[in-house]
C-alpha cells in the first residue's frame, strides 16, 4: 500500500511538472522581461521626442511660409508705401496703401509676438511667433546699399523682408525666412524722364480673329475657373455690334435653365508687358432676367494669369437698364498680361443671376474696351 502511494505521489509531481512552470522558472521569466523593458522603454521615449521635435519643425516651417508668402502677395501690389521701419529695427513694421485705397499695416504684436496685418487700426494675428520682423528698403538705382534712415518714401522701388519664426523646441531650430518685393509704386505717375503714351483697343480699330477675339456661351457656374471659356466665337455681324457704344448690342440668351450667361473678350496688345504701368478696362452693357423679383444686370472681371483666377473688377446693381462697368489697375500688372507672347489681356462679363425654369436670361453688350498705358525709359523697377 506505501508502495503505490509513492508511486501515485511520484506520477501527480511528474505531471505538474509536464503542465506548468516552476516558481523558479517564473521568477527567471519575469527577470528578463523587466530587462527587456527596461531596454526598450527609453526607445519608445526617444521615439515620441522626436515626433514632436519634427513636428513642430514643420509647424514652424509652415508659419514661415505663409507669412512670406503672404507678405509678397501684398507688397508687390502696394499701390504707395506711406511709413516704415529703419533697416535696424528688429521689430519693425511697414504701412502702404492697396488698390482699394485702404492703409494696410504689417508689425509685430507685442505681447503674442505673432506678426500682424490688417487696415491700420484693426491689425489681426497672421502667423509666428518671431523673433525678428525686418523690412530693408532700397531705390530704382542702387540695389546693393539700403536706404537707411528712409528719408522719402516715395523712391522706395524693393523691399526685402527677413523673418524668423520661432520654434518652440528649440531656439537652435528656429527658421529665418527672407523674401524681396520689387514695387510699381510711389511715383510711377509722376514726372520722370520716361515717355507715357496710352492706347484704346476695341473691336473697330483691332483685326478680328487676329489680335482681338470675342466669345460667348453659357455655364451652370457664373465665373468659369478657366480662361478659355465660353467658346462660341462671334461672326463678322456680331462683331459690328460691339465696335462702338451706339446702343447697338450683341445678344446672348441662355437656352439651358439654371445656367448663366457669359462673354469672354481677348486683347492682343502691342506693348512690352514690363513697361505697362495701368489698365483699365470698360463694358457697356445689360442683363435682363425676365422673372419678377430674380436679379438683373451684369459683373465684369479680368482674369489674373498668374494666380489662374479672374478678379472682379466691377458689379452693377440689379438693373434692366445698360450700365458702364470699369475696373483700373496699378499694380502687379504683369499678373493681368499673360499668353504665349506675354501680350494677352482676357475680360470677361457675366449675368448676375442664372436663367430660370420657363423664363429667359439674357446678356447684352453694347461695347467693351481696354485702355493701357505705358511708360517707357522711365529707370523704374517692375517686377
Amino acid at each position: 500500500m506505501d508502495h503505490r502511494n509513492k508511486k501515485n505521489s511520484i506520477r501527480r509531481i511528474y505531471r505538474l511538472s509536464k503542465s506548468g512552470m516552476t516558481l523558479m522558472e517564473m521568477v527567471i521569466a519575469l527577470s528578463i522581461m523587466i530587462v527587456i523593458l527596461t531596454a526598450i522603454l527609453p526607445l519608445f521615449g526617444q521615439i515620441r521626442s522626436g515626433w514632436e521635435s519634427s513636428q513642430t519643425a514643420a509647424d514652424t516651417m509652415q508659419n514661415g511660409r505663409i507669412l512670406i508668402d503672404h507678405l509678397n502677395h501684398n507688397l508687390v501690389k502696394a499701390v504707395k508705401v506711406t511709413a516704415v521701419s529703419d533697416a535696424s529695427q528688429t521689430d519693425g513694421y511697414i504701412e502702404f496703401e492697396n488698390n482699394d485705397s485702404e492703409a494696410i499695416r504689417y508689425d509685430v504684436n507685442g505681447t503674442s509676438g505673432y506678426v500682424e496685418f490688417g487696415p491700420v487700426g484693426d491689425l489681426c494675428d497672421l502667423a509666428g511667433p518671431v523673433s525678428r520682423l525686418q523690412f530693408t528698403c532700397f531705390d530704382a538705382c542702387d540695389l546693393d546699399s539700403y536706404l537707411s534712415p528712409v528719408s522719402d518714401v516715395n523712391i522706395i522701388r524693393a523691399v526685402r523682408v527677413e523673418a524668423t519664426v520661432t520654434d518652440s523646441s528649440s531656439s537652435a531650430r528656429n527658421k529665418t525666412f527672407t523674401t524681396i518685393a520689387y514695387l510699381r509704386t510711389n511715383g510711377n505717375s509722376g514726372s520722370g524722364s520716361g515717355s507715357t503714351t496710352q492706347t484704346t483697343y476695341d473691336y473697330s480699330n483691332r483685326i478680328q480673329e487676329t489680335n482681338i477675339f470675342a466669345y460667348d456661351g453659357e455655364d451652370n457656374v457664373q465665373v468659369p475657373a478657366s480662361s478659355a471659356t465660353p467658346t462660341n466665337a462671334l461672326g463678322a455681324s456680331q462683331y459690328d455690334d460691339i465696335e462702338f457704344d451706339d446702343g447697338t448690342f450683341h445678344s446672348y440668351s441662355v437656352s439651358s435653365n439654371s445656367k448663366y450667361a457669359q462673354m469672354r473678350f481677348v486683347f492682343l496688345i502691342d506693348e512690352n508687358e514690363s513697361d505697362v504701368t495701368q489698365i483699365t478696362a470698360v463694358f457697356n452693357g445689360k442683363g435682363i432676367n425676365t422673372k419678377k423679383n430674380d436679379t438683373d444686370g451684369a459683373s465684369f472681371y479680368i482674369w489674373n494669369d498668374t494666380y489662374l483666377n479672374y478678379e472682379l473688377l466691377e458689379a452693377s446693381a440689379d438693373t434692366e437698364s445698360e450700365v458702364t462697368l470699369t475696373g483700373t489697375l496699378l499694380s502687379s500688372l504683369t499678373d493681368y498680361i499673360g499668353g504665349a507672347g506675354a501680350n494677352t489681356i482676357i475680360l470677361l462679363a457675366v449675368s448676375n443671376s442664372k436663367k430660370p425654369n420657363k423664363e429667359s436670361m439674357e446678356l447684352f453688350t453694347d461695347y467693351v474696351k481696354l485702355e493701357v498705358t505705358e511708360t517707357s525709359g522711365s529707370g523704374g523697377i517692375y517686377p
